[in-house]
């Protein structure tokens, strides 16, 4: 791992870069008609762009029927998929007053009711949207509202009402899509709602996803089962996983997710490295989390964050991730939308990470996560098979000044390192959890190191680790220090 002072030095570069990388773009004064505004972002044939080299695509506000039959009808706003293909462009929604403004919803075609079978795979694609060709497209995309509108498509699950409740076997589809695009993508200040299938934004190349929110607002419906938490509803609760993001970060472009709002995503809120992709480099910062794995629509507890295999290198800090001590019922169905539960129920982690390695997490909130009982999820940090990783407690080198955090009632562990998948090169430094580890539960814990775990562990900086249930290390491993070494004073 690099040390304290080099990833210091080199994060500060990043700090002051940063600002000015994710700058925004002014708000946009006129718009223009859905026809206009897709040969704006794709051929350019009649240079309908503003700015500098014309490359400002602004679509008026209003509704947009996105999955219609046919040519763009400008006068009822309907039409199909969105694609961008003109590199540079700044596609960009009206904003007056609301992220609502502009939105795009998918429909189903011309001819079919709702729910049908053949709703547009795709709200907007940026590039090819096949994997055979990829294309290399530079873009940003702002100051929308994607709405996936479940309820369009047709479930083969059997749940009532039939729309809305996709399962693993036909959940292709995608909201904002851009995985077979080798260019840097920047996505920001964005609203995503009710999206049906896979991910509401996967993105490949050196992308970003920055300042947006996903299921957080509450205009699009209410009901006896939608649940309200800190303004949040189930009501536009996304099916499957909210951002996949593949792809490497250079200096020059930060790959990774930033200050994003995400509630109840189905499966995970993000995924490093989706599905065949690999990376290094990448950043999670400063996101809130909450309450996601909600429908446990994949059938198995697992991470609010997920970074998988294909990923090396990705740095976690200052993120609030909060479980909410959500248990899907034993049976029947679960949120708004009153798909059906996995059986048996589940719990959820806070950050999942398998295989992979040289990663480093500091100073992030991860709190409450409930182990159901068939021992499903409960731990804020699980981790299998990772080679080379650094936890620290409240260090956060992009912001020396960031209020400490804590790892915190999460009913299993705090950190959990799995005995059948043993990870290496391990060390914790400073690390502040409390209140985790019910008895009980086995291998209940503050901290635990499971058999084959190699590494430092507890280095010489003293933890924040107390109220773990009497046990804030649980040590079957061979690391170092499978204690720490020294205290903190705790309340």
């Amino acid at each position: 791992m690099t040390n304290k002072r080099n990833l210091c030095a080199r994060l500060a570069l990043f700090s002051s870069a940063m600002l000015s990388a994710f700058t925004l773009t002014s708000l946009p004064v006129e718009g223009l008609p859905l026809s206009h505004f897709r040969d704006c972002i794709g051929p350019n044939l009649y240079n309908y762009g503003t700015g500098s080299g014309g490359l400002t695509c602004t679509l008026d506000a209003g509704t947009y029927s996105i999955g219609y039959s046919g040519t763009d009808d400008d006068t009822n706003k309907r039409g199909p998929a969105l694609a961008v293909t003109r590199s540079g462009v700044i596609a960009t929604g009206t904003y007056n007053s609301s992220i609502y403004d502009t939105t795009l919803q998918r429909v189903c075609p011309s001819g079919e009711s709702s729910p049908c079978s053949n709703s547009t795979e795709f709200i907007m694609v940026v590039g090819n949207g096949t994997s055979g060709s990829h294309s290399n497209i530079n873009a940003t995309v702002e100051y929308f509202t994607f709405d996936g509108n479940r309820g369009t498509v047709t479930s083969s699950s059997g749940e009532t009402p039939s729309g809305g409740c996709i399962d693993l076997v036909n959940y292709y589809y995608y909201d904002l899509f851009g995985a077979y695009n080798d260019g840097v993508v920047v996505v920001t200040d964005n609203n995503f709602i009710r999206a049906p299938g896979y991910s509401s934004v996967w993105l490949g190349g050196a992308s970003a996803v920055t300042y947006s929110t996903f299921a957080y607002y509450n205009t699009l419906g209410t009901g006896s089962t939608c649940t309200t938490v800190n303004g949040s509803t189930a009501c536009e609760a996304n099916r499957f996983t909210a951002i996949a993001i593949g792809g490497s970060s250079t200096m020059s472009n930060y790959n990774g997710v930033w200050y994003n709002t995400i509630y109840y995503s189905g499966t995970a809120a993000l995924s490093m490295q989706g599905p065949g992709q690999s990376g290094s480099g990448q950043y999670i910062y400063g996101n809130t989390i909450e309450l996601s794995r909600y429908e446990m629509s994949d059938g198995g507890a697992g991470g609010q964050i997920v970074i998988n295999s294909g990923a090396t290198g990705v740095s976690t800090a200052s993120n609030v991730i909060n479980g909410g001590y959500w248990i899907t019922p034993s049976s029947g169905p679960v949120g708004y939308f009153q798909c059906n539960a996995p059986s048996p129920t589940q719990g959820s982690l806070g950050i999942e990470t398998y295989y992979g390695g040289s990663h480093g997490f500091y100073n992030n909130s991860i709190i409450q996560h409930a182990a159901a009982p068939t021992m499903n999820g409960g731990a804020g940090m699980t981790l299998a098979s990772v080679d080379g990783v650094t936890i620290y407690g409240s260090y956060n080198p992009w912001n020396p000044s960031d209020p400490a955090k804590t790892i915190e009632d999460n009913t299993l562990a705090g950190i959990f390192f799995f005995d059948s998948y043993p990870s290496s090169g391990v060390t914790l430094d400073g690390i502040r959890a409390i209140y985790n580890g019910y008895s009980g539960q086995t291998n209940y814990a503050g901290v635990y190191f499971g058999s084959g775990t190699t590494g430092t562990g507890f280095d010489s900086t003293a933890v924040y680790m107390c109220n773990n249930n009497g046990r804030n290390s649980l040590n079957n491993s061979s690391v170092t220090y499978g204690a720490p070494q020294a205290y903190q004073t705790c309340p």
